[in-house]
This record gives structure tokens, sequence and C-alpha cells, in this order.
């Protein structure tokens, strides 16, 4: 019975029967009834399972094309979890793309192959980022964010260079006389009268210094470079929920069909700028979730310097009305710049020298010093280093103390973060437990902060750092969390 009801279908039939389905659930998608879009997909992935059991051939993008669309409809429907999976399953085949040992017929065999397929997958890395931090799973949506920024820079980096060959090559031709000569004597080598040449050279010329800073390791020596928007006016709306809506996905978009020009135009480069300032923004937002909920992994100090570089990259490249760079202002200044961390470090100097000087008596009544350690001023929210009773006068020791405070403040002015941090690295401080008379001993961890700051390569910042133009201090209406 079940072998009559059995379908054959030629292996020749099968990529037609595959966009067949493809174009209706298209179709239904376009009129938002996700559900039958969602029942043409499944026929697609029936088809495409039964050719993997009898391993037949079968170009891995309908598999991309089938998961991305099917993940587009579980995120309209709110199915988050099939939505995370369906993804990883793009992804997953994105990246197999990329893999040396793939079968050589899917293999990528032009740079321009190479760079559509990571421009799709960095993109797809932060749409499920997005998802699984609303599924709070942050540990995951992390790496996805770092993975899209990864892909991105490996982009930045294939075109930087492919720029800088160019020019290497053009001043070669120039400065070397006999090609020099033969390029302007013979009809056949006037190259430089060429429409395509002059039109790729200046592409390059215009796309280099803006490939620089999004390859830029240091944002602090990032400056400002003016880009023409004139023919983007999509920039002036461009916000980071529309990077994080997955978008509808044909067959053809997976086909390089343009040019490296193409990726050199200025609305390529500007989608490049505001996808790595997502990413970074995206690394930031996920590890201040995962500090809220109390990991030791991470520090709100790295999530804030990932911040600083997202806006940074932002302001040196979009226009200052660009929606995406006012929200990361306005959350910045809402979650980040309440206090510095050169601010709570001096406040730590300054609280160290009060709890080394002496307790202040109560005016109305004196107390000796074992009645106000046992029965006087309640510090169960208050902060102190132990140290042994000195027996030195109270108004010369606080006096003595405090300069010696005063004297390490203005040692650490000319420091930078990094060397403020290794000042305390070993401080312990004590906290008094709200219900006991036992205090709680714990060593200040800036010696892990320290290696992960090592890591993302940003060992030196200051708050100066960040004039006011960048980052203004009035902020409006934010939220106290980013949520996708």
């Amino acid at each position: 019975m079940d072998s009559e009801s059995e379908t054959v279908i030629s292996e020749n039939e099968l990529p037609r029967l595959l966009s067949t389905y493809l174009d209706i659930s298209i179709d239904f998608i376009k009129h938002l009834d996700y559900e039958k879009a969602l029942d043409a997909l499944s026929h697609n992935e029936d088809l495409l399972n039964a050719a993997a059991m009898q391993k037949a051939y079968v170009d891995p993008d309908f598999i991309v094309a089938t998961s991305h669309n099917s993940a587009l409809c579980y995120q309209k429907l709110g199915l988050l979890q099939e939505c995370a999976s369906a993804l990883m399953t793009s992804i997953s085949v994105c990246t197999s793309f990329l893999d040396v040992n793939y079968p050589h017929q899917y293999s990528l065999q032009t740079t321009d192959e190479k760079l559509m397929k990571l421009n799709y997958s960095c993109k797809i890395h932060l749409q499920l980022c997005a998802i699984l931090s609303q599924l709070e799973q942050h540990d995951e949506a992390l790496i996805n964010a770092k993975k899209a920024l990864t892909k991105i820079q490996e982009v930045i980096n294939i075109n930087l260079k492919l720029c800088k060959e160019h020019l290497e090559r053009h001043k070669k031709l120039i400065e070397t006389s006999s090609l020099r000569k033969r390029v302007q004597k013979q009809p056949q080598y006037k190259l430089f009268e060429s429409p395509h040449y002059l039109r790729y050279h200046q592409l390059v010329t215009k796309a280099l210094p803006i490939l620089k800073i999004l390859d830029s390791d240091d944002f602090n020596q990032i400056n400002r470079h003016k880009i023409n928007c004139e023919g983007c006016e999509w920039i002036y709306e461009y916000n980071i929920g529309d990077i994080m809506t997955i978008q509808v996905l044909f067959m053809d978009d997976l086909k390089w069909q343009g040019s490296s020009q193409t990726e050199l135009s200025t609305e390529i480069l500007l989608e490049k700028a505001f996808i790595i300032a997502a990413a970074q923004f995206c690394i930031a937002v996920e590890m201040r979730f995962l500090v809220n909920k109390g990991s030791v992994d991470y520090f709100l100090l790295e999530s804030k310097v990932w911040m600083q570089r997202a806006i940074k990259i932002a302001w040196a490249l979009l226009p200052d009305s660009s929606p995406l760079l006012s929200y990361m202002k306005s959350l910045y200044n809402k979650n980040y710049k309440e206090e510095s961390p050169r601010k709570s470090h001096l406040k730590l100097l300054l609280k160290e020298s009060r709890s080394n000087s002496f307790v202040r008596r109560p005016p109305s009544r004196a107390k000796t010093p074992n009645s106000i350690g046992n029965n006087g001023i309640n510090r169960s929210n208050s902060f102190s280093l132990s140290k042994t009773p000195s027996k030195t006068p109270k108004h010369d020791k606080e006096s003595k103390l405090l300069n010696k405070s005063e004297e390490k403040i203005r040692r650490l002015e000319p420091l930078k973060l990094r060397e403020a941090k290794n000042l305390e690295k070993n401080t312990k401080i004590e906290e008094k437990s709200p219900n006991s008379n036992k205090k709680i001993s714990y060593p200040v961890p800036y010696q892990q902060l320290h290696s992960k700051l090592e890591k993302i390569q940003v060992a030196s910042y200051d708050e100066s750092d960040f004039s006011s133009d960048i980052l203004p201090h009035s902020s409006g209406e934010s939220e106290n969390n980013a949520k996708f």
C-alpha cells in the first residue's frame, strides 16, 4: 500500500519542483499568509530530505532559501524556537560553502562568490542573535554577534586587499616608462581612456579611506569621514530593527550577479558600516544582559567599550540624523555614562581614606570605641577596609590619609584605564552582612578584566576620547535595556 502511494520523481525534475514550491511560498508571504507559506515550504523540506537519503545532488541554495523563508514565517508567527532552528540550518549550509573540503561542484570558485556568501551569513548571524536574545539565551546570542562581526570583517579585509592591489598595479603602470609608452601609443593598450577602468579606479580611490576606517582596530584613532549620501535616502530611516528583521529570500539573491564594483559602491559600504556597528552594539547589549544575570565571565566595562566602538564607527561614517546612531547614543547615555570607571576608582580611593581614619561619634552622646563597634552606627550597606586600630590621633591620621589619597589621585590623572585598574586589582573589600555581624571578603576581579581588554585590543581609552558631538549630554527618552 505504501509503495503504491510513493511518487517517483526524476532527479532532473527535482530543481523545478523545488523552485515551484519556493515561488508559491514567497507569494503567500507577500500576502502575509505565513501558515500557507510554511505548508508550501514543508513540501520542499520533504523533497530535500528524500534527496539527501538517496544521495541525489541538489543545489544547496535550495536548502538555504527554504530554511531562511521558513524562519521568516516562524518569526512572524512568534515561534521563536523554530525560527532559531531554521536560521541555524541556513548558517550551517552557508558555512559549508566556505569549506575547502566541500564537493567541487558547490564550492566557491571566485572571490565574488565568497563575498556574497559572507555578506549573507553575517546578516543571518545578527538575526539569529536577536532571536536568541528574545529567548533569553544570551550566551549563544553573544557568540552569534561575534561571528557576525568576524565575517563582516573578513569581507572588509578582502575588499581592502583588492583595492590595495589595484592601486599598486596602477602605480606600477604609471611609473614604469616602458609600460607607460606602450599604454599611450598603442590603441589596444589605451587603458587610461577606458571608461570601465576609470570608473573602477575612481571607486577604489573613494572606497579605500572608508574601508580603512571599517578595518581599524584602534577606535581612538578613527576620524570622521564625510560620505555623500545622495541616492541613499534609506540611510535616514534605517535602524537596528530593520537589520534584525528577516526579509524574504529569492534564489537569485544567493547567486552572484554583480561585480567587484558593486562591493565598492557607496550604498554597499554604508550597509557594511551599519552591519559592523550593529554587530558591536549586539555584543555590548548581550554582555550587559549577562552581567545583569550575574555572569562572572564579563564585566560592564567591557560592554561599555564595545558600545563605544559601535558609536565611533557609526559617528565616523553615518549622518548625524541616522536612527541607529541616535539610538546607540541615547542607550549609552542611559546605561553607561552615569558614572565613569575613573570616577568609580577615585571614589574607592576616597572611601579607603575615610574607612582607615575614624568613625565619627554622635554629637549628643559620647561613646567608647568598643561601644561604637558593637552598638553604634548601622553600616549594613556600607563598605570598609579591614585595618587594625591605630594609636595615632584621629585628626593627624585623617589629614595624613587624605593627603596620601590626594597624592594617589594626582598620580592617577595621567594614567589610562587599564593602569588605574592595576593599582587596585589585589584590593579586598569587606561588606557587612545585613543579617549578621560577619564580614564577607572578596577580591575585586580586575585581573580578569585586564586580560579581556587585552583580547579586544582596546587596552587604553579615556572618557575624554569621546567629544561632546559624539556623545551629547542631552539624552532623550531611552530604554533601560535594548530589546530587539
